[in-house]
């Protein structure tokens, strides 16, 4: 997506729609970059051959982050008063 020109536009409308509908959204983009950057994962692992949807691998590490968010909210919802 990084070589498409529109795909940064359509990253900030998301990011701007979700914050004014105060919808969390998931920072995908950020996630993959820290990733890389980390060298734990390559791109061939976190991306599929077709550049534009993950491998197992990256599906992976999103879903242990979504529940990891998910799980974090839940214990914020049980200690409010």
């Amino acid at each position: 997506m990084r070589t498409i020109p529109v795909s940064n536009a359509y990253r900030d409308a998301v990011r701007s729609i979700g914050q004014e509908m105060n919808v969390p959204i998931i920072r995908r983009y950020d996630l993959m970059r820290s990733w890389l950057a980390s060298g734990k994962v390559t791109e061939a692992q976190l991306m599929a051959p077709d550049g534009l949807h993950m491998a197992d691998e990256g599906y992976a590490r999103l879903a242990a982050e979504i529940a990891r968010e998910l799980v974090g909210d839940a214990h914020l919802l049980v200690s409010a008063p």
